[in-house]
């Protein structure tokens, strides 16, 4: 499971994409309520061992990226 601590509430739904080194998109979920929680954590025990590349949005006023290792 991949914990990400935002540093602020977000408006809205989120939608996240996480993109594999080869620029696959192997992973997406959109309509995320984080309820007004800070934490946002996403499944990712079907991905191989690597580096990817997340990225989180509502659509309007918010998107962030980040990579991780598994």
């Amino acid at each position: 499971q991949l914990s990400v601590q935002l540093s602020q509430p977000v408006k809205g739904q989120l939608a996240a994409r996480v993109i594999d080194s080869k620029g696959q998109v192997v992973y997406q979920q959109s309509g995320i309520n984080l309820a007004g929680s800070n934490l946002l954590q996403l499944s990712v025990a079907h991905l191989p061992q690597g580096t990817y590349q997340l990225t989180l949005t509502n659509g309007s006023d918010f998107t962030a990226t980040g990579s991780f290792v598994k």
